[in-house]
């Protein structure tokens, strides 16, 4: 989180909007071969490259033991709601998940993969916080994700093509890693 911070205060110089490349390490989808600040006609070419058999699929049990504890725990604390916990704690714990989806679609979704607004420092800050309460990931990776997902839609360079099958389209993003075989 501590790098996260630091890059949302150098956010001006570190994210360009007209001159998007992919990571080359840390990559969720199997894009290795492609670096931040490529041309588009890259990020274009590789989704029209990409093929089915370029990529195999590694499961990140990390991140897949780490929902299946999350969702235990959810399971365990929808049932104390009901049954012992204070109405006030359950309130609060409705709206902490509508904080962390605000910071999903205003933050990550709308500010980092769109572009659609600017936004000073501490709005910057308070959308990344709220993130954090998403689970869902660096908030440049899940940026960088949608906008591979918007520039290879409906192709296997997309993280989240349907195609595929169900579980990754929705979910291969979070919990396997498209790797070059």
């Amino acid at each position: 989180m501590i790098s996260e911070l630091l890059n949302v205060l150098m956010y001006n110089s570190y994210f360009k909007p007209t001159n998007f490349r992919l990571y080359e390490y840390g990559t969720t989808n199997g894009l290795s071969k492609l670096q931040i600040n490529e041309s588009k006609d890259e990020v274009e070419n590789y989704c029209e490259k990409t093929s089915p058999d370029d990529r195999k699929h590694e499961i990140i049990w990390f991140n897949v033991i780490g929902a299946i504890i999350t969702h235990m725990i959810v399971f365990y604390g929808l049932y104390l709601s009901m049954t012992s916990a204070h109405i006030f704690t359950t309130i609060q714990v409705i709206l902490l998940h509508f904080v962390g989806m605000f910071g999903i679609t205003g933050g990550c979704h709308r500010l980092w993969s769109h572009r659609a607004y600017k936004a000073k420092l501490p709005l910057r800050i308070i959308l990344m916080l709220c993130s954090t309460l998403a689970f869902q990931g660096s908030i440049f990776q899940w940026a960088r994700d949608h906008r591979v997902h918007h520039k290879c839609s409906d192709t296997h360079g997309d993280p989240h093509n349907p195609s595929v099958g169900f579980f990754f389209h929705i979910l291969a993003g979070y919990y396997a890693r498209n790797s070059q075989k």
